[in-house]
């Protein structure tokens, strides 16, 4: 048997290369999917995943995949294939809309499928019609669609339709990783904490990473969503702890 193409060849996602250890690797962050600053996935995801995306490079950093690890924003294709998902037209992207647009309205192409019952005012979007209705019946060979204003309701988790690219029903528990690892100092939004054990004021704070590794069975309050870096990664004076989570030299 001949060997495959290099056309044909399905990229790695470093979450399984790297067997789920954060490591130093080119990041980015998909703002397309709604990613947190914080929320990385690799070269081959931001390539092949996220392809016609809004994707930002952030610089070799230690960091995981999130992609690839499973996350409530986007599918995997490096981790769960899906059939049709190699072979779409250049411009079309790889994620479902209705994650993308959070179930609302999606300024799309939309395309029907007859033996899904997708017709009449219902539609599915361009990355759906490839991957998930590819051979059904009723599907017109060329694509054909109308331009649209609604969300993709193969995508909806409330239908009864064969999406085969929605994010992960069950999203597992990141990777502890604190935030100053990825974002140094600069303020993000992220959900903090005080550790009042530690003797934190009010003008420090901690990621929740942090408050879950390194100040676990501390008195902590939650501040929620600020903008902020972590003092515990920073190794600030005010503190008053040392960060477990930047005390490691990952592999590379």
């Amino acid at each position: 048997m001949s060997s495959p193409s290099k056309k044909d060849r399905r990229p790695i996602c470093t979450i399984r290369s790297c067997m789920k250890t954060p490591v130093t690797q080119p990041l980015y962050v998909c703002h397309t999917c709604k990613f947190k600053q914080y929320e990385t996935i690799c070269k081959n995801c931001a390539e092949f995943c996220h392809v016609n995306h809004d994707v930002g490079f952030i610089g070799n950093k230690i960091g995981y995949c999130w992609c690839g690890y499973g996350c409530r924003n986007c599918h995997c294709f490096l981790e769960h294939p899906v059939d049709g998902d190699m072979s779409l037209p250049p411009d079309c992207p790889r994620q479902c809309l209705f994650n993308q647009y959070d179930g609302n309205n999606a300024d799309m192409e939309g395309h029907q499928c007859d033996q899904c019952g997708i017709s009449f005012r219902s539609y599915c979007c361009t990355p759906c019609f490839h991957m998930c209705h590819k051979g059904h019946s009723g599907l017109d060979p060329d694509g054909s669609n109308s331009h649209t204003s609604q969300p993709c309701c193969c995508g909806d988790p409330s239908g009864d339709y064969p999406c085969k690219i929605k994010p992960p029903k069950d999203v597992p528990e990141p990777i502890p990783l604190c935030t100053y690892a990825i974002c140094d100092a600069e303020y993000i939004s992220q959900k903090t904490y005080i550790c009042l054990t530690c003797n934190q004021k009010d003008n420090t704070c901690v990621c929740e990473f942090c408050a879950r590794v390194c100040h676990a069975g501390h008195q902590l309050v939650e501040i929620n969503y600020i903008s902020s870096y972590c003092d515990c990664g920073a190794h600030s004076p005010a503190a008053h702890c040392h960060c477990k989570l930047m005390d490691f030299e990952p592999a590379q």
